[in-house]
């Protein structure tokens, strides 16, 4: 079951039956009509689709229905038509032709295809222009979910239109593992009449002229406004993709020539490269690039494929060389205009249309597309002629790093296509890292790398997929070296101890080089380490035989102590050379060699090393701490600082470091 979402706002979407195309407003500015509202799913952000769109939703039509005329019933050609995302269990979007949802585009996660669902529109249809076979349900009630059909010859993949005695479509039914067909969808009927003419790109911007002024006209003062009021230099944060572009030539013919910065994270396609040296070309600006260079393939090596609940990726390869940009060339601020749009992500709907970026505030974030709708931006990009990325004409709908696991696989298969040899190295990777945690290679294969627990959409998907999954202990325990693999919790007297066991030694040098981030030193040797855990009151031990000891007058110290032990432990074991505690440092307590060393007489201990370590806060967190207290959500506990509140210390920190910053 697919979980719901709560947009906090949407696109309103209309469709003039006239013109026979989507608007931006009730009023057609083509032809002066009314439209009417569209009913599709949340947020409602459709976009148009490109002739690579409509092949491939020809072909998943033409092999669902096992009709070669079926494609040409639906969306006969140059007729506009629409795609809205959905929810299913991979990439899903509802088609719109004629102002009606005609059925949903998904892709089959387990056959690697685009497949094709009719709603009733494209039943109706279908069955006018006699394009495609179907069932009749033979009874005088109306069908229900569920109900079961006469038993007739189908294939098991097969989704066959179900009519009434009428020849009026229901439902939809498939045959079952048993052999039986039964109803598994029933349609809600009803059709808007459309005069079902065709439209071009140009039509369907002469219908929506006006609106594209009026948000043309909104962003532009925003942006002088705030350009007039901030007074810092601007630079536009240029991706590559059509909503930065938007951005970057609303500020261009607004505020002047901004400077680019583009965050290059090693794992950009190169048509996005391409574009972007392009595009500052075109305009003669000044280009700066944070480049992660190669930090990605570094560090996948150490800390394994990235995942949703497991983003070590972002810090490496975004914020650290975000950061050190950022520190060396605007140290006194500047005013960042982003191509940010409410409806492409929940957390971006949320998000206020001027803000500063959490990990860098230096820098002053506005966005002058907040509340674009996605067929604005198509339509303000074929106004003026810009030159989008080429990948979005290839059938890609986000640009960024190519294997983000926030992607679905249908993006997966995008990449596969346009480049095989990129998408090789990292199923390669990916299979390697499969035999060392022991799970089969369609681990990789399905995607199931996505997720780090076995949170219920990657079950969901490997039941699917016939693939056992192991115990998550068992996965984590040969991920993480060296790993959890004991704990025991003893209560005496009001006190709590807890004792933790690493799988191998450890060189306490790799602690000793940390240990005034803590507290205070209360003895140490060659066995052993002991402090005075001042953030937690407890009293903490580590041990060369790879044990962990914590003594606190309450659960919830000793446990936070521990994490925080191990987490000085895997910095040492595992640092990458990231340069994150050293940048944000405040006091420049923090010098990387081999890995950290903290000088203590300037260390404050702010913590604020540990909070932006990708070590500490990604691995330690989401694996040893799981181990540690034998749940995969560890990093949910309650006792664990709450993250507005690192966010809120380490912004204070920062800035109060600099008094000159704003």
């Amino acid at each position: 079951m697919v979980r719901r979402k709560f947009w906090p706002t949407i696109v309103n979407l209309w469709w003039c039956p006239y013109c026979n195309l989507p608007i931006l407003r009730e009023k057609c500015d083509k032809c002066g009509g009314e439209g009417f509202k569209l009913k599709i799913a949340e947020p409602c952000d459709a976009k148009p689709a490109f002739q690579h769109d409509l092949e491939v939703l020809r072909e998943a039509v033409e092999w669902e229905l096992q009709s070669t005329k079926a494609p040409k019933a639906l969306f006969e050609e140059g007729k506009f038509v629409l795609l809205n995302k959905s929810t299913h269990l991979d990439d899903a979007k509802e088609v719109v032709v004629d102002g009606n949802v005609a059925g949903l585009l998904y892709f089959d996660p387990i056959r690697f295809r685009w497949r094709f669902r009719p709603y009733y529109y494209a039943s109706v249809k279908l069955l006018e222009y006699n394009a495609v076979d179907y069932l009749v349900f033979d009874d005088i009630r109306r069908p229900r979910q569920g109900d079961y059909l006469d038993a007739v010859s189908l294939d098991s993949f097969r989704e066959v239109i179900v009519v009434d005695r009428n020849g009026d479509p229901i439902g939809l039914a498939k045959r079952l593992g048993d052999g039986r067909t039964r109803i598994f969808k029933t349609f809600k009927r009803g059709v808007w009449e459309t005069s079902e003419s065709k439209a071009s790109f140009s039509d369907v911007y002469r219908a929506n002229e006006y609106m594209i002024y009026y948000l043309e006209s909104r962003a532009r003062k925003f942006l002088y406004v705030m350009d007039s009021k901030v007074r810092k230099k601007v630079i536009v944060s240029f991706s590559g993709g059509k909503d930065s572009l938007v951005s970057l030539h609303l500020s261009f013919n607004t505020i002047g020539e901004p400077e680019l910065l583009f965050n290059d994270t090693g794992i950009e396609l190169p048509e996005t490269i391409e574009n972007v040296h392009r595009t500052a070309e075109k305009y003669c600006l000044k280009l700066t690039v944070a480049d992660a260079g190669d930090s990605f393939w570094r560090n996948v090596e150490m800390y394994g494929p990235p995942a949703r609940d497991y983003r070590w990726c972002c810090k490496t390869c975004k914020l650290v060389p975000l950061s050190k940009v950022v520190s060396r060339k605007w140290p006194e601020g500047a005013l960042n205009v982003v191509g940010q749009r409410a409806f492409e992500s929940l957390d971006r709907a949320r998000s206020p249309r001027v803000w500063r970026n959490q990990y860098v505030p230096v820098l002053l974030s506005i966005s002058p597309i907040q509340e674009w709708p996605q067929l604005a931006i198509w339509l303000y990009i074929y106004k003026y002629g810009l030159e989008a990325n080429a990948l979005y004409y290839r059938g890609f709908e986000r640009i960024g790093c190519f294997m983000c696991p926030a992607s679905r696989l249908a993006e997966f298969e995008d990449v596969k296509r346009v480049h095989p040899e990129i998408w090789g190295r990292w199923e390669n990777f990916l299979l390697k890292w499969a035999k060392r945690i022991g799970v089969p290679a369609d681990w990789a294969k399905y995607g199931l790398w996505r997720w780090l627990v076995n949170a219920s959409p990657k079950r969901n998907l490997a039941r699917r997929a016939g693939i056992r999954l192991p115990e998550w202990s068992e996965t984590y325990r040969r991920w993480l070296i060296p790993a959890v693999i004991d704990a025991i919790k003893y209560e005496r007297g009001g006190e709590v101890e807890i004792h933790v066991k690493l799988s191998s030694p450890i060189d306490l040098s790799v602690v000793r080089d940390q240990k005034s981030i803590i507290g205070e030193i209360v003895r140490e040797n060659s066995d052993k380490l002991v402090f005075h855990d001042s953030n937690h009151e407890a009293e903490t031990t580590i041990y060369a035989s790879g044990e962990v000891v914590s003594h606190a007058s309450n659960a919830s110290d000793a446990v936070e102590s521990i994490i925080t032990a191990l987490k000085l432990i895997y910095r040492g074991l595992m640092c990458s050379k990231c340069l994150s505690c050293e940048i944000w440092c405040p006091s420049n307590a923090v010098k990387v060699e081999d890995r950290p060393i903290i000088d203590a007489e300037q260390c404050q201990r702010c913590l604020v090393c540990i909070y932006m370590c990708p070590v500490s806060e990604v691995v330690v967190e989401h694996l040893a701490a799981a181990l540690f207290l034998n749940d995969q959500w560890a990093w949910r506990r309650i006792s664990k600082p709450r993250r507005k509140d690192i966010v809120a210390k380490i912004k204070t920190v920062i800035l109060s470091s600099d008094p000159s910053k704003p």
